[in-house]
């Protein structure tokens, strides 16, 4: 085992913030937004549901606990797909 003192989460989450800072990929903007394109938005989420056949919403980020947000990480992938195909249906059919 790797000894990382007393209080290992601060660094393990430290590295993580700062691996996330060396790249250019704005990974929290991306998981802030997913996650407040269906916030207080029922018909959003119905639109969603219709085009998608999908009933998978992102979860919220929070970004102090990045250790903590493998799950939400997780949920915006296997969304991505569904996120598209919605996309592309509301495009075209002209729907805010």
């Amino acid at each position: 085992l790797l000894n990382i003192g007393s209080c290992g989460l601060h660094i393990v989450h430290g590295a993580f913030k700062t691996g996330h800072k060396c790249t250019s990929w704005d990974l929290n903007k991306f998981l802030y937004a997913v996650f407040n394109l269906f916030k207080d938005s029922p018909a959003r989420r119905a639109d969603f549901v219709h085009f998608t056949k999908s009933n998978v919403f992102p979860l919220k980020f929070c970004s102090i606990r990045w250790v903590e947000s493998s799950a939400v990480a997780q949920i915006a992938l296997e969304i991505l797909p569904p996120l598209r195909v919605f996309i592309q249906k509301v495009e075209a059919e002209g729907i805010e």
